[in-house]
């Protein structure tokens, strides 16, 4: 059995974390000091609409693409983040193959000069034609220091 498999038949979280230069950064380099992203406290969110995405999906797997079977890409899709920006991503689904995942997948270190990083809440269930359908989102974000909270909000940035 594989490691990841058996994290999945034990009911843990498998945590994958991918990185990549930002180019065209407005905002100064990050400071070496490191943060866990996933402890960030999450003070407000705002729920995203799903239905078209899951539509679009849906119009994808009939046209023979593969992608809307697998939950990071569906997430990666949704999300509309590129492999050009730092990212954690944490899925957490019971058994051998699971029919519900429950996804946070985080950006920061943004190029933006108010918005530091982006926090997607996500709730995914497999579909009888093992498709994945988004079920639940949520957004937040948090601001560069001195542009306001630190901590993932819905509330702006200055």
């Amino acid at each position: 059995m594989s490691r990841r498999n058996a994290w999945r038949a034990a009911g843990l979280a498998g945590i994958l974390v991918f990185s990549g230069a930002i180019g065209g950064c407005s905002h100064p380099a990050p400071v070496a000091k490191t943060v866990d992203l996933l402890s960030v406290r999450v003070a407000s969110s705002e729920r995203q609409d799903v239905s078209e995405f899951n539509q679009t999906a849906a119009r994808a797997a009939a046209a023979g693409e593969s992608w809307p079977r697998d939950p990071i890409l569906v997430v990666r899709r949704f999300a509309r983040w590129g492999s050009e920006q730092s990212g954690i991503w944490v899925m957490d689904g019971g058994g051998v193959r699971p029919g519900r995942y429950q996804i946070v997948a985080i950006a920061d270190g943004l190029p933006d000069d108010s918005v530091r990083g982006k926090r997607l809440d996500l709730s995914l269930e497999r579909t009888r034609e093992s498709l994945w359908q988004i079920t639940d989102a949520k957004l937040s974000w948090r601001c560069w220091p001195e542009r306001g909270h630190e901590s993932f909000s819905s509330e702006p940035c200055r």
